[in-house]
This record gives C-alpha cells, structure tokens and sequence, in this order.
C-alpha cells in the first residue's frame, strides 16, 4: 500500500463486511475502509473507517497519466 502513497489525497480499500475484522488489522494507518453489502440489485456502501487525507506529492504527474491514459 505505500508504494502509493504519494499519488494520491485519499486512500480506500473496499471490502465486503465479513472481512472488516481481518483489514483493520492489516489496512495501512491513514487508509479507509469501505464496506460493500449486496442484496439482491441494490449495493450499499458505509464508511468503516474514514480515510486521512495526505500530502499528493506528484498530483501533476498523477493527474497527466490519468489524461493521457484514459
């Protein structure tokens, strides 16, 4: 996870609710954990814990790959 670390404002990890015990363990500080419940055709999401916001060192280059490459 940290080798992202510096590309980025926010960090997310999204997971089904079964596995929040296991992430909270392993998830880096500072990242948030979404959790995804499915039922039937609707999706629900909930903050399971609310990602830091960090200094985006190279947003500039972040921001011209993602406009080159998308």
């Amino acid at each position: 996870m940290g080798e992202y670390a510096n590309y980025g404002d926010y960090f997310w990890l999204c997971i089904p609710k079964e596995l929040l015990e296991i992430a909270q363990k392993y998830v880096a500080k500072g990242w948030g954990i979404l959790l995804v419940d499915k039922h039937e055709n609707i999706t629900n999401i909930t903050v399971a814990r609310k990602a830091e916001k960090r200094e985006c060192l190279f947003r500039q280059e972040t921001l011209t790959e993602a406009v080159i490459h998308g």
